[in-house]
């Protein structure tokens, strides 16, 4: 295990965050995660994981007008990329000052999109 498959599950959570609506800035709340959507999978994975039912989930937190995928499969999707990026990086070792490094990587083409610097 490495840093570089830590990488590929940030990606993918990066997809899944995508489900749930537009990228839309840095969290000002945390200070240190590169994506505020990272509130609304918090929110929606710890419940998921203890078993309270994806479409309940996806009633209370998601906009019903989604498209082509239900709310409950986006629920399902987030939950599992949000626990397969941390399940990575315990398994890789990697701290968290460590992780917040490499989620700014990842994240970089959004962030300095948004800040209108060149990426």
């Amino acid at each position: 295990m490495s840093a570089s498959t830590y990488r590929a599950a940030l990606v993918r959570l990066r997809d899944a965050y995508d489900l749930l609506y537009p990228y839309a800035g840095v969290c000002q709340i945390c200070g240190h995660c590169p994506d505020k959507r990272h509130r609304l999978a918090d929110a929606i994975t710890d419940p998921c994981a203890a078993g309270v039912p994806a479409d309940e989930l996806s009633a209370e937190y998601l906009d019903p007008r989604i498209g082509p995928m239900t709310g409950s499969d986006i629920v399902l999707r987030v939950t599992v990329a949000h626990l397969a990026a941390e399940v990575e990086r315990l398994k890789s070792r990697i701290t968290r000052e460590q992780a917040a490094g490499i989620e700014r990587d990842v994240w970089a083409d959004l962030v300095d999109n948004e800040s209108g610097e060149a990426s």
